[in-house]
């Protein structure tokens, strides 16, 4: 079922959100790129939010628990900020300032927070905390399912566009891989969020257009640098991460080996069962 939900909400949302399609898709010259953020919460967020709703037979506040939003998110954002300063430091001397508000709105702030919740808050956290599945695989599966949901970046035209699209897939799965973990070390969805959000920002607001570095005669310095300051961020998160959890309840090394979600209580005497 959890499959199945995340692959609806995909197929939709490549259905609605396609060029020319209600004049909704990412186009800077609409003024409407931010309207991308909004399909995926309308498309992703609420049946989402419906689903869990109706299988957990719980209120929408046991709902936002069970996806890991039920508070924290200023904790998930300063997390998200303190991590990628490396990322705001160096890609300045890379490319030049582009600010875009309806881009950041629907990049940085909608975009993060429905992919996180359609990715880790329901595919993930209910594969190991109600599916069974051990994190470990949880966090592989979530990971490629976040992968392969980018393939559509790609433009598939032939084989030569085969390593481009296994690339797109490969670090997207990457990076879906790191914010799984993020989510069961934190048990909150929204350093996650936070982390994502200021990875979006740190690309948009220092992006390059073509035509934007000729006009402001900027010398780019090259993407390994712009690479190296991901991975330096990534590096800072991940150490953030264990210095803030380790040891915290079943949250620590070992027990993403073998941890499947809370232990139900056990039965009373005489009521049978296995």
């Amino acid at each position: 079922m959890l499959f199945a939900v995340v692959l609806l909400a995909y197929l939709a949302f490549r259905l609605l959100g396609r060029p020319g399609t209600w004049q909704l898709a990412a186009d800077d010259t609409t003024g409407l790129v931010w309207t991308e953020g909004l399909i995926k919460i309308g498309l992703w967020v609420v049946p989402c939010l419906l689903v869990l709703r109706v299988t957990l037979r719980v209120g929408y506040a046991g709902v936002f628990d069970a996806l890991g939003l039920g508070g924290g998110a200023a904790r998930g954002y300063l997390f998200g900020l303190i991590a990628t300063v490396p990322m705001l430091l160096v890609l300045p001397l890379e490319r030049p300032l582009r600010f875009d508000a309806a881009a950041i709105v629907g990049t940085a702030l909608l975009g993060p927070v429905a992919e996180e919740v359609l990715f880790r808050g329901f595919l993930f956290r209910q594969l190991y905390r109600r599916a069974g599945w051990i994190p470990r695989r949880a966090m592989l599966a979530s990971a490629l399912a976040f992968g392969v949901a980018h393939l559509g970046n790609v433009p598939l035209r032939g084989s030569e566009s085969f390593v481009p699209a296994v690339g797109e897939v490969g670090m997207t799965a990457a990076g879906g891989l790191l914010f799984a973990w993020v989510v069961f070390r934190w048990d909150s969805l929204w350093p996650a969020v936070g982390l994502h959000s200021f990875m979006n920002l740190s690309w948009e607001i220092f992006s390059d257009d073509g035509s934007r570095l000729a006009q402001t005669g900027a010398t780019p310095i090259g993407s390994s640098l712009a690479n190296g300051a991901r991975l330096l961020s990534i590096g800072v998160a991940v150490y953030l991460t264990l210095r803030r959890t380790w040891g915290v309840g079943s949250t620590n090394a070992a027990s993403i080996w073998a941890y499947r979600g809370p232990v139900p209580p056990p039965r009373p005497p005489g009521s049978g069962g296995i």
